[in-house]
């Protein structure tokens, strides 16, 4: 193969959109069982609902749709914070 054609292909997959996901879907979906089997070999549970958390996770979220008119809003609401500050720093201003 020459050079020329070698970086024509190279540049071709470089600039192509479809390359990265026609990877990353089968990886995923191999990631994913992978971590189900683990899941059920260790044994693990990650907040431990049982029917009654969900339930009221349920009721929350429809708590929330109710209170929040705006999609946008609603979308920002519905954003889990990291570090469950809920917007807060945690630097108490003195300001008066």
């Amino acid at each position: 193969m020459n050079w020329n054609r070698l970086y024509g292909l190279r540049s071709y997959l470089k600039s192509s959109l479809w390359v990265v996901p026609l990877i990353a879907v089968p990886l995923a979906l191999v990631v994913s069982r992978l971590l189900h089997v683990l899941d059920a070999r260790l044994g693990w549970s990650l907040l431990d609902f049982g029917a009654a958390g969900a339930q009221q996770l349920s009721l929350l979220d429809r708590e929330i749709e109710r209170i929040f008119i705006y999609r946008e809003d609603l979308a920002l609401a519905q954003i889990v914070d990291a570090q469950g500050l809920g917007g807060h720093s945690g630097k108490v201003s003195h300001l008066k």
